[in-house]
């Protein structure tokens, strides 16, 4: 594996804010300053597999991406956190015109071993937590208290950053408890009835859409919307409307599916109904438009055929 090395000698913690639903702008505590050839090497290196020297956690405020830490994937939505341990291969995969807001919170060693130090005086391993990756996901309350903490550290003075120092440490510190106080995906906070947050909606469509029944009514009787705002805010955030996303999401699993019929010995039908698809003139039609090529054309012009 190619591994991007993005190394720093920073003894105090770094945390920047993006916003890309509104504003786009950043926002930075303890910015580091880079060269032009070392701002290069860093923007090349995070778009590929790399690993810091320090601890990362990512918590995102986004509609939706991917993570690859090691060999493992992660799918990411808002109000998700991720802990990345120091020396961790790992890589984000999002995508493009989508709003992808995220904070990053960079935890130099030294100061997880204070508060290791801290954390054993009230027999708490604060430790094993940056031994592994940790997903984790918060309900709306947890979310907002965290969001807290670390604005707290944005708004810190960035003139003297030694004076800032302490009080930043304490307002990570409280942001990494109320983390490691919750509970680590797969199972989520609340039920999505409950909480409506758009990601839940599209954690739900992630998990369905392979279902024929999944359609716009559906899911809007499922969280008691109206399929009017349901329609608005799909487009809004995921810059497409519902329909199309549906569609492509089961015509890109028919297209793995075909590629591995040498292993599972499928017939077209069978992956038609697989991916969701009601009969299989839709999925002829749906498959044509998206690749331009008839399922059987596209058989035909694999290796294996």
């Amino acid at each position: 594996m190619d591994v991007v090395n993005i190394y720093n000698d920073e003894k105090i913690p770094t945390l920047s804010f993006h916003d890309e639903h509104k504003t786009r702008t950043s926002n930075y505590y303890n910015e580091i300053e880079l060269t032009p050839a070392q701002n290069a090497y860093f923007q090349d290196g995070i778009n590929r597999m790399h690993q810091h020297n320090y601890v990362e956690t990512f918590i995102y405020l986004g509609n939706q991406c991917h993570f690859t830490i090691d060999q493992d994937d992660y799918l990411l939505y808002k109000g998700d956190i991720l802990i990345i341990p120091a020396y961790t291969p790992h890589q984000i995969n999002h995508e493009k015109g989508i709003n992808n807001s995220r904070y990053v919170l960079h935890i130099p060693l030294n100061l997880l071993k204070q508060y290791e130090d801290l954390q054993r005086k009230h027999q708490y391993n604060f430790q094993e937590y940056f031994n592994r990756p940790g997903h984790y996901r918060l309900d709306q309350e947890g979310s907002e208290e965290i969001y807290h903490y670390l604005n707290q550290v944005l708004d810190l003075p960035h003139e003297d950053l030694a004076e800032s120092y302490f009080e930043a440490c304490y307002y990570i510190y409280k942001a990494l408890s109320k983390i490691f106080r919750s509970q680590k995906l797969p199972q989520l906070s609340g039920s999505y009835q409950e909480d409506r947050h758009f990601s839940h909606i599209i954690y739900y469509i992630e998990n369905n859409y392979r279902n024929p029944s999944l359609q716009l009514e559906s899911i809007t009787e499922e969280f008691d919307i109206s399929p009017y705002y349901f329609s608005k805010l799909f487009k809004t955030e995921m810059k497409r409307n519902f329909h199309e996303y549906i569609i492509d999401k089961r015509v890109n699993y028919a297209r793995a599916l075909m590629l591995d019929i040498p292993s599972n010995r499928m017939t077209l039908q069978e992956i038609a109904q697989a991916a969701g698809f009601g009969d299989y003139s839709t999925f002829y039609r749906a498959f044509k438009k998206h690749y331009d090529k008839s399922p059987n054309q596209f058989l035909k012009s694999l290796s294996f055929k």
